[in-house]
């Protein structure tokens, strides 16, 4: 397949994408942006994947804060995990780019995927599943970590300063959970 019938269905998948945003239908929303960036990825254009990617991730985010408002534990850790999963990708495809901005692209990305890992290790330790919650920390400390080593290739001494002590709590947290009888440090 060309890369011009890549991006016409792309396009297609990312109109319906945007029509869902407008009906409130994230996760549809989200489903299309995440095909069309699959799509855009295999074709090896991964500045339009990742841009597409964070759409997706953007729209879970806001169907986890819907599903967390109306006590949907359960729906609104899936929500979150997958945003996290989506601005992974973000991340990823960005720094094959050779955009002078890939770095802080990937900063931000991954910073927002550790925080949507949190939201979901937060919703699944209220939903009783300690060990997801523990996953879930650890993942999000690795996302800290990668935004970390993104500001620092960026300059950026005060987020990555920001980005350490964030996966430092990350870290802490799934700790405490998986081991809740040691001492914290």
């Amino acid at each position: 397949m060309g890369i011009d019938t890549v991006h016409r269905r792309a396009q297609a998948l990312e109109k319906a994408g945007s029509d869902a945003l407008i009906k409130d239908d994230y996760q549809k929303a989200a489903d299309n942006f995440r095909k069309a960036a699959e799509m855009l990825r295999d074709a090896g254009d991964y500045d339009k994947s990742a841009f597409d990617s964070e759409r997706a991730g953007s729209a879970l985010e806001a169907e986890g804060g819907r599903k967390g408002k109306a006590g949907d534990m359960k729906g609104a850790e899936k929500a979150f995990k997958g945003a996290a999963t989506d601005f992974e990708a973000a991340g990823a495809d960005v720094l094959k780019t050779n955009s002078p901005f890939r770095n802080s692209d990937a900063q931000r990305y991954y910073g927002a995927a550790g925080e949507d890992r949190i939201h979901a290790g937060v919703y699944a330790e209220v939903g009783g599943k300690k060990g997801e919650a523990a996953r879930n920390y650890s993942k999000g400390q690795a996302d800290f970590e990668r935004a970390e080593h993104a500001a620092k290739k960026e300059g950026n001494k005060g987020d990555a300063s920001d980005y350490h002590r964030r996966a430092d709590k990350a870290g802490k947290a799934a700790e405490e959970i998986s081991n809740p009888h040691s001492k914290p440090k």
